[in-house]
């Protein structure tokens, strides 16, 4: 047989038996790939994990409870202090102090006190701003919560496409050098096999890093929502991209609007200033002190009585008052430089 011949029939034998392993190694791998698949999860929504943050994230519910509990404490400000019940017995003697009969007086009443007019609706208003205030916190933190999940479920939207178009670019890799090694088998160039099995190369380095995203992505989510941050989480739901409609003047001016942060400092500042307002009346306004007296029969006296007391406070003695009022108003002036400070970070 001549030389051409038999090597023509060498290579035809060379390049089937290549096709064939390309075939069976083919095969194999998408056998194995269906053996070591996990089973599918059920994809994940942006709107869905964002309605979970908001019923059960910590921060939220403890700035929810703290308004609440302002609220109360709001209520008990308003309110009268508790009146006191008085017994008084005179004069009992020393030299039978078991002789309760023998005293002089018996006395039973009922004392109020009046705290300076006006500074107890002031203080009501300021916890109750203060409440206010508290809610609007809570909306901020949420607000913020939200954000960072919004930032995580994109950061996982866009690993997993990217992680996904790794995928098949590397499935195409991998045919590629399969298909060059044997070509090179059956004659074909080294330079091929060693382009193609560089470029595999490249490909598994961006589906590992793409997958090290992805993974990050995931804990960030789980973490947001109180979950293992290792827990298993469905493929995200992927939505046409969205673009915000307005300018940086639309937006700053929705900002001042309605940016929670701005609607908590203002209730902050004007809670100060009731708190200033109530230190100066009790400053200046005196507070009073009423009791009804019933005196009972014993001793000489022997009948039936009654009476009452008054008194008043002197708040413009010692300067403890004074002091108050001074430290409340500076107060009150702090609470405007906050407003301003909280508006720049959002400009």
């Amino acid at each position: 047989m001549p030389p051409t011949s038999r090597t023509s029939r060498t290579s035809r034998t060379s390049r089937r038996l290549a096709v064939a392993g390309l075939a069976a190694a083919l095969t194999l791998v998408g056998v194995r790939s269906r053996a070591e698949a996990p089973p599918p999860l059920a994809p994940v929504a942006r709107d869905a994990l964002l309605a979970e943050l908001a019923r059960a994230h910590p921060e939220v519910l403890a700035s929810e409870q703290r308004a609440v509990a302002l609220e109360r404490a709001a209520e008990s400000q308003g309110s009268l202090p508790a009146p006191a019940v008085m017994a008084q017995l005179w004069a009992v003697p020393l030299a039978k102090p078991y002789a309760l009969g023998d005293a002089n007086m018996l006395m039973l009443g009922v004392e109020q006190s009046f705290p300076a007019p006006g500074s107890r609706g002031a203080k009501e208003r300021a916890i109750a701003l203060r409440s206010k205030g508290e809610r609007a916190n809570s909306a901020e933190i949420a607000r913020q919560r939200r954000r960072e999940l919004d930032h995580a479920f994109a950061d996982y939207v866009e690993s997993t496409s990217r992680h996904r178009a790794h995928a098949e670019h590397l499935r195409i890799a991998e045919r590629t050098v399969a298909l060059a090694r044997a070509r090179h088998a059956g004659g074909g160039s080294l330079v091929d096999v060693a382009q193609a099995e560089v470029e595999l190369a490249r490909m598994t380095a961006d589906v590992v890093t793409d997958g090290t995203r992805v993974d990050a992505a995931r804990a960030r989510i789980n973490a947001l929502l109180g979950r293992d941050a290792l827990a298993p989480l469905g493929p995200p739901v992927i939505v046409d991209a969205e673009t915000s409609a307005w300018d940086a003047k639309a937006a700053l001016e929705k900002a001042r609007a309605t940016r929670p942060v701005l609607r908590a400092t203002a209730s902050q500042r004007a809670a100060l200033a009731e708190d200033a307002r109530a230190a100066k009346l009790e400053a200046t306004v005196p507070s009073f002190t009423v009791a009804a007296l019933y005196f009972a029969p014993v001793g000489e006296a022997g009948r039936h009585g009654y009476g009452f007391n008054a008194g008043m406070s002197l708040p413009w003695l010692w300067g403890e008052a004074s002091a108050r009022r001074e430290a409340t108003r500076e107060a009150a002036r702090a609470g405007e430089h906050e407003v301003t400070a909280a508006l720049r970070p959002v400009e």
